[in-house]
């Protein structure tokens, strides 16, 4: 049935009735328009024509009546928007210390690691995979918690509170219904979890309380990323080099110092026989007392590509590994180049992902800090290593079933870190 429209006046002003007789729904229209106007929609009434199904009529009647027909068709099942407590800056800072709060970063892992606020637990939300299974309730913010320890935290929260926050988000009205902070704060209240977001992020609350934000990461050095230089007269003291004893991650490889390197009675305690010196310029100091030596020349800067020394560190390790030696990863002291080496490597040899090996080196070493450069390298190489393994699966798949069983995958053997 065509729409019906009337046409009225009052002593004030005009105004037309739009009658739809499919929705039923009368639209009553204050107008200043000429009286000719209306008389054409009128006849376009009694010509049968169908104006609701003109969007971009230039009759103005039309375009207000399609607009109230679309509105009269949306889904009123659509839950309204969000209401979440905000929690200020100022509010936050004197409840950092509060046992009852829990704070939680939707930023990416690498952002998180770059600064964050003290006591934060990360939440892995950017991921588009993950997102989608969060928005669809297949997985909890508890499961994205990126450490071990957070994740337990987190899951004996009862009733705390929970604070969320982002970059910079104001409020939870200006986000998309799949940003990660949108999706984490939904999550929460389906949960029961009291949660209220912190206004404007952590680029509000640092600008107000820097010395309450952390750092994951070494701050960078000022000569291109290489070793301090030395102190002169006219110049500070450089910092010390954590005085952190050499750790072992696996039982085959150690982490180090330069002190570690040089401390040759250190070597011969721990039964390391290989070296491995990730600098430019320390020395291998121990080479004629039989030790094997292997250099990658890195400096530890923004610009440096270690990944391409990934495969012949590796290579290096396995040796000592196969022969039932012991091998000291080292740089200057022991934080970004050398325990970068070690997460790539227990990435490639456990099948693990960078989040989770990151953490495996960082509780048993706390001091490592992968600089952001050496960070995106280590996720890109993830991401190679998954494409590898699900090439590995593809050609596998193809294989006789009777065949012989497939070698381990990148031809290291898989073994509990622990043994």
């Amino acid at each position: 049935m065509p729409p019906e429209i009337n046409s009225a006046s009052s002593s004030n002003n005009s105004c037309v009735v739009v009658r739809d007789s499919n929705s039923k729904m009368d639209l009553k229209l204050n107008t200043g328009f000429h009286h000719a106007e209306k008389k054409m929609c009128a006849k376009m009434a009694t010509l049968h024509i169908d104006i609701a199904g003109s969007p971009n009529s230039p009759c103005p009647f039309v375009r207000a009546m399609n607009r109230n027909s679309r509105s009269s068709r949306k889904d009123s099942s659509i839950p309204p928007t969000l209401a979440v407590t905000i929690t200020l800056p100022q509010e936050l800072s004197t409840r950092l210390d509060n046992t009852n709060v829990i704070l939680v970063d939707c930023r990416s892992f690498m952002a998180f690691n770059k600064k964050h606020i003290s006591g934060a637990l990360n939440v892995n939300c950017t991921n588009p995979c993950f997102r989608r299974r969060l928005e669809k309730g297949k997985t909890s913010v508890g499961d994205l918690i990126t450490s071990e320890e957070g994740k337990a935290v987190f899951r004996s929260r009862s009733d705390k509170e929970v604070i969320v926050y982002d970059e910079d988000s104001e409020e939870i009205g200006n986000l998309p219904a799949n940003h990660p902070t949108s999706l984490v704060l939904k999550s929460l209240k389906k949960e029961g979890t009291r949660a209220s977001l912190l206004k404007g992020g952590l680029k509000e609350f640092e600008f107000y309380y820097e010395g309450l934000c952390d750092s994951a990461l070494r701050k960078p050095v000022i000569n291109d990323g290489e070793e301090p230089p030395s102190p002169t007269p006219d110049s500070c003291r450089c910092p010390a080099i954590p005085d952190v004893p050499a750790t072992q991650l696996l039982p085959h490889l150690y982490v180090g110092s330069q002190q570690d390197a040089e401390n040759l009675d250190l070597l011969r305690e721990l039964d390391i026989d290989y070296v491995l010196n990730a600098t430019v310029t320390l020395p291998c100091y121990h080479e004629h007392t039989g030790i094997r030596y292997k250099r990658i020349a890195v400096k530890d800067n923004g610009k440096e590509n270690l990944r391409c020394h990934f495969e012949e560190a590796f290579e290096f390790i396995e040796e000592a590994r196969l022969n039932g030696k012991k091998v000291l990863l080292h740089c200057h002291a022991g934080i970004s180049r050398s325990s970068t080496l070690a997460i790539a490597y227990i990435m490639k040899t456990r099948n693990w992902n960078m989040m989770k090996a990151y953490h495996f080196v960082k509780d048993k070493r706390s001091i490592i800090g992968p600089n952001v450069n050496f960070l995106g390298q280590l996720t890109s190489y993830e991401k190679t290593l998954r494409s590898q393994n699900l090439s590995s699966c593809s050609r596998q798949a193809q294989r006789s079933r009777t065949s012989s069983p497939a070698a381990p995958r990148f031809g290291f053997p898989v073994v509990n870190p622990e043994t």
